[in-house]
């Protein structure tokens, strides 16, 4: 699960909006790991449309930069 995705659990920030999807290669903006274990479903599929929309939605996980609202807690585990 997503959970097992943040394998060290001395780094994690709690309530984190913003997680990486590997299975379906997507970017969820808004909840929680938490949140997205209870609602998602474990066998979830890549959303369809053409190999190049399946990319773009990829790269945008990817390469996604992150709001200062959506880093605080990274911001404040590294502050402290």
């Amino acid at each position: 699960g997503l959970r097992e995705a943040n394998l060290l659990p001395e780094l994690r920030v709690p309530d984190v909006r913003l997680v990486q999807d590997m299975r379906i290669r997507t970017l969820h903006r808004g909840r929680t790991i938490d949140d997205l274990e209870r609602s998602l479903s474990a066998s979830r599929t890549e959303p369809g449309g053409s190999a190049a929309e399946r990319d773009r939605r990829a790269m945008q996980a990817h390469f996604y930069v992150a709001t200062p609202e959506e880093a605080e807690g990274f911001i404040t585990r590294v502050r402290d």
